[in-house]
């Protein structure tokens, strides 16, 4: 049953580190495809990081994609 009161709310970076936590064990070629598809900028980031902060086992893949990333401050904005 999902909670309804206003003390069991989550912020979006709280549901998405809950989400990334939930899948430990993604296929990596599956990952890396979904990751190297997506054209938000910040998806990856946030993936690199969380998956750093977990100790993820995907943590290298999230680097190795982090560091293709183009190196512009105004994309994504």
């Amino acid at each position: 049953m999902a909670c309804r009161s206003s003390s069991c709310r989550t912020t979006p970076a709280q549901d998405s580190r809950d989400l990334v936590e939930s899948v430990r064990n993604l296929r990596l070629p599956i990952l890396e495809n979904l990751l190297a598809h997506t054209t938000r900028i910040k998806v990856v980031r946030l993936a690199r990081a969380l998956s750093e902060e977990l100790d993820l086992p995907w943590a290298p893949l999230g680097k190795v994609l982090y560091g293709r990333l183009p190196d512009r401050k105004d994309v994504d904005a």
